[in-house]
């Protein structure tokens, strides 16, 4: 396997965590990236390219699931138990906690009966299934998702994106069981257009060699265009070209550390950003706003993403690398090739 690090994907990675956080944590945010719900989009599409950069020939089907269960598991953990928390605080009755904890261990959704959100516990989870389905109709056919066959899956889920927009009116869902087919009609073509995007990268010889700021640049276009939610279309059309230049890149000089922490970071933060923001509302703004202190409530909003980065860089130090070590070195896992650029996956995006 490669070794190759993709630095300028790194960083465009960890903004996207970024924008989803914003997406989540306040609506003058939202406002600012009409379409910021995209950035999941973003993940699939890189975590198609990534994983067929390592895994587009060899290695074993029950070492490539143990290998992505190692790599989404232990942090997508830390999200599951800071939602208990967060429930708790917000009067859940332990019997309801009871009847989320169960699946959500198990990686997963709450049963349908009482439960909106796929992932009550941590709506953006709902993402990560859908990857991992994605994975698991890919890996197999993997060597046969080239050329026309892997056009025409890609078709058939741009077609399905067609038929997500007519139902919801917009290009979004997934972390609801009232629009769960959005969520796969998305990973569909997202993940499929990266598996094929990496073909494009690896047997052409046409990579611009464009500073890493561009692919910045455009991501943020595409986020926070002031367009009509028609324009989804389009723009979810523009994503592969994101990560394409992302890939061809040339790292910023003297950027490389800050490119490789918010790699770092982006799924921690993908993973326990909404539970964090949560306990914080409960705790402390809303006792702030209660108290007629709206504009300190506001302060919150920085110190909040600032906390969630902290809680994110600490635990990808001190708890996701080791742990990931030590499952990785099991004799079962050990065979398994492993990624440390793949993804996120990450949202109730």
């Amino acid at each position: 396997m490669a070794q190759k690090r993709f630095l300028a994907l790194d960083a465009l990675r960890g903004l996207a965590a970024f924008a989803v956080m914003g997406q989540h944590a306040d609506g003058h945010i939202r406002q600012l990236l009409p379409h910021g719900h995209l950035a999941v989009d973003f993940f699939f599409v890189l975590s198609g390219f990534v994983l067929a950069h390592a895994y587009g020939e060899d290695s074993s089907a029950l070492g490539f699931f143990r290998a992505r269960l190692t790599r989404l598991y232990p942090m997508y953990l830390v999200g599951t138990l800071l939602g208990v928390i967060e429930l708790s605080l917000r009067g859940v009755s332990a019997v309801d906690l009871a009847t989320m904890i169960g699946p959500a261990l198990l990686f997963l959704p709450s049963i349908p009966a009482g439960a909106a959100y796929l992932y009550p516990l941590d709506a953006p989870a709902w993402s990560l299934l859908s990857e991992l389905m994605a994975n698991a109709a890919w890996f197999p056919a993997r060597r046969r998702m080239k050329g026309p066959t892997g056009i025409g899956v890609l078709i058939a889920a741009a077609l399905a994106i067609l038929v997500v927009y007519a139902l919801l009116g917009r290009v979004g869902g997934g972390a609801m069981w009232s629009n769960i087919l959005a969520g796969f009609a998305r990973v569909g073509f997202g993940f499929t257009a990266g598996t094929l995007l990496y073909q494009i990268w690896r047997r052409t010889s046409v990579r611009p060699r464009v500073p890493g700021w561009v692919g910045a640049l455009l991501l943020g276009a595409v986020l926070a265009a002031p367009l009509p939610a028609v324009f989804d279309l389009l723009e979810i059309l523009l994503i592969p070209a994101v990560v394409y230049l992302g890939a061809c890149a040339q790292p910023v000089a003297g950027w490389a550390s800050l490119s490789r922490w918010l790699g770092d970071v982006s799924y921690p933060i993908y993973t326990i950003h909404l539970p964090i923001i949560g306990i914080i509302g409960v705790l402390v703004v809303r006792p702030l706003a209660g108290a007629g202190m709206q504009h300190l409530a506001l302060v919150m909003l920085p110190a909040s993403f600032a906390f969630v980065a902290l809680c994110a860089t600490l635990a990808e130090r001190f708890y996701e690398r080791p742990v990931r070590r030590w499952l990785s070195g099991l004799p079962a896992v050990a065979a398994a090739k492993t990624v440390p650029n793949a993804h996120v996956g990450m949202s109730p995006r």
